[in-house]
């Protein structure tokens, strides 16, 4: 079973996530640091975790960065949405750091989606 971990600010989409992952029973954590979510990642089978390339005080592409640079490496999946105006911070996103990147209202209608198991996607 997949555990989610959202790391972000907005308490509006961290709602959400909550919603959808408690329809579907999948556990949630929420976490804040680098620190934490790298544990989280390596805690978990199947992580499926969600940042919000919006949020200014945590910085979801160190976020990433600290996921995917892991030593020893973990393994996520990483998901982020981002407003479809912020031009700058997608590409600033660049490839392959996350798994896929969503406008804020994509995210919400693919939500459910991402929490099931990966081959089942």
């Amino acid at each position: 079973m997949a555990t989610a971990l959202a790391c972000m600010d907005d308490l509006m989409f961290l709602s959400k996530i909550m919603e959808a992952t408690k329809a579907l029973s999948v556990p949630l954590r929420s976490l804040k640091t680098a620190d934490k979510l790298v544990a989280a990642c390596r805690e978990s089978t199947g992580a499926v975790v969600f940042l919000d390339l919006d949020d200014r005080k945590l910085d979801a592409i160190a976020l990433a960065r600290a996921i995917r640079s892991a030593d020893p490496a973990v393994s996520a999946t990483i998901y982020a949405f981002v407003s479809h105006v912020n031009e700058d911070r997608i590409e600033a996103a660049g490839a392959g750091l996350f798994d896929q990147i969503f406008s804020r209202g994509q995210f919400v209608r693919v939500l459910p989606e991402l929490l099931q198991p990966r081959a089942a996607q």
